[in-house]
């Protein structure tokens, strides 16, 4: 069965960015069809990413992730190659009068789905367990769940969780929300601003001192 994670903001809620950190080596290459004139401008969003992208392959199907009522979304069940459903949305770039908004949210949403490349691309999935401690979630209490979470590419725990207060969360869409500061090379104050007026999601509301070990972590992957 294909695992798939979307992106859950409403199409044309797109939000922004454009400051970019030092880049890590990108490893992922981008193609998609020949008339995409996007492809370009996402494999350019890969090779500046300021958090490693893992390696792989992404074939881009230039449509809305219709079928998840999403902009984009990417299946994993193939990886290291990878299949992300991504519009072709160049035309915000050779068009007047669209808002800056609209160009980063763009860029953020691609940054997110990268995010879950780099998480179920990896071999094992150690890291998740110092996830679920940077974001103070229960961790769970069998054993063998936890094995499942660093061995298991599509366990149960990392896609339902319970934070430390009570609440449900998404730790996989928490992880790519994440990401997509991070890679965009955002401060706290930066990301908080974004995420009050631009693009947030999945209940991702970090303290200054998650963000920054989330960061961290993130790039030591």
């Amino acid at each position: 069965m294909l695992a798939v994670r979307p992106w859950w903001l409403p199409i044309g809620l797109l939000p922004v960015l454009l400051l970019l950190a030092p880049p890590a080596s990108a490893s992922v290459t981008v193609e998609g069809p020949a008339g995409d004139a996007m492809i370009p401008r996402l494999q350019q969003w890969a090779d500046t990413d300021a958090m490693p992208t893992g390696q792989g392959v992404i074939q881009i199907v230039p449509e809305n992730c219709l079928q998840m009522e999403a902009e984009a979304c990417t299946y994993w069940s193939q990886a290291p190659r990878f299949v992300m459903y991504m519009p072709n949305l160049e035309y915000l770039w050779g068009e007047p009068g669209h808002s800056e908004a609209e160009l980063e949210g763009t860029y953020l949403n691609f940054y997110h789905e990268l995010g879950h490349v780099l998480d179920f691309g990896l071999a094992r999935h150690g890291y998740r367990l110092a996830w679920f401690q940077i974001m103070r979630y229960r961790k769970p209490a069998a054993r063998g769940e936890v094995g499942e979470m660093v061995n298991t590419r599509d366990a149960r725990a990392w896609f339902s969780a319970v934070d430390a207060h009570g609440r449900s969360v998404i730790p996989d869409e928490q992880f790519a929300q994440a990401y997509d500061y991070c890679a965009a090379g955002m401060g706290y104050p930066e990301m908080q601003a974004t995420m009050r007026g631009v693009y947030w999601g999945f209940s991702y509301t970090p303290s200054a001192r998650q963000y920054r070990e989330a960061c961290q972590l993130i790039s030591g992957l």
